[in-house]
């Protein structure tokens, strides 16, 4: 396979950095260079249809602009960092000192200043977290119910985390790999962050989604179909979803020229409670 800086088809100036990925280990190839990477910048370009992977150099030279590319780079490498911590603290959350049981099996940890709960819901568990003042109504349900009280011990510290460091955390999930579909390809999973982006196109939803498999994956709408089918949706957190890819589709304009286009569909198989 010809690597892209001898490739006369692939542009070599005026690409964007759109997203960014740690790989945890150097597994990844540079679609420029051939070289293996762990940080991967993935690049987009108005003239080249789908996205390029590339190392930090390769992607600085392709927007022309080195710096920023060491910048998200070095961004990359702090967060992994953060992530370490806090793996580490969230597998020591489950044996904490300052956990509490009720004579009903129920649990509650005061920590950070928030008061963890853990609770039995027909059979299975749930835990939430509050202010402990009595007087401040201010809960955040933890979305789902599990089998053991200890699951439900970690999902509520992946929900404190998320919100505490948003992308700088990713819980027992593996990874968050950006979901690049071939044809016919179908996403299924719950929608664990829903936020809008700022992109060189303008503002653009980004989805992370959860598989049945654990896998985390950002879904970015830059599809026109997708976008506009989520922003209608109003798509969010907790939310059950599955998107279909189905390829590449042409159509002609009524100037008569031929376009292609992306095309997405989604369902909602099951809308968060509100």
């Amino acid at each position: 396979m010809m690597r892209g800086w001898k490739d006369p088809s692939i542009p070599k100036r005026g690409w964007t950095c759109v997203d960014t990925e740690d790989l945890q280990e150097p597994r990844g190839t540079c679609q420029m260079s051939g070289t293996t990477i762990r940080y991967v910048h993935i690049m987009t370009h108005p003239q080249y249809d789908g996205n390029i992977e590339a190392g930090c150099i390769c992607a600085g030279h392709m927007e022309g602009d080195i710096e920023a590319a060491v910048r998200r780079d070095e961004r990359m490498r702090k967060k992994s960092g953060v992530r370490r911590k806090l793996a580490a603290r969230r597998k020591n959350f489950l044996h904490l000192q300052g956990w509490r049981e009720a004579s009903n099996g129920n649990m509650r940890l005061r920590k950070d200043g928030l008061l963890f709960r853990v609770f039995r819901d027909r059979g299975r568990w749930g835990s939430l977290i509050k202010n402990p003042d009595p007087s401040i109504d201010d809960v955040d349900w933890v979305d789902g119910r599990f089998d053991t009280p200890e699951d439900a011990k970690l999902a509520a510290f992946d929900t404190w985390a998320i919100d505490l460091h948003g992308n700088n955390y990713k819980p027992g999930w593996q990874g968050a790999g950006v979901w690049k579909p071939s044809r016919g390809q179908v996403l299924e999973g719950a929608v664990v962050r829903s936020t809008v982006e700022r992109t060189k196109y303008g503002s653009r939803p980004l989805l992370h989604i959860v598989d049945d498999t654990g896998m985390m994956w950002k879904v970015w709408c830059f599809a026109s179909k997708l976008r506009k089918d989520v922003e209608k949706m109003q798509v969010c957190q907790g939310d059950i979803v599955e998107i279909h890819y189905d390829g590449l589709k042409e159509f002609i304009t009524h100037q008569g020229e031929r376009r292609q286009y992306h095309d997405y569909a989604i369902c909602m198989t099951r809308r968060a409670a509100q």
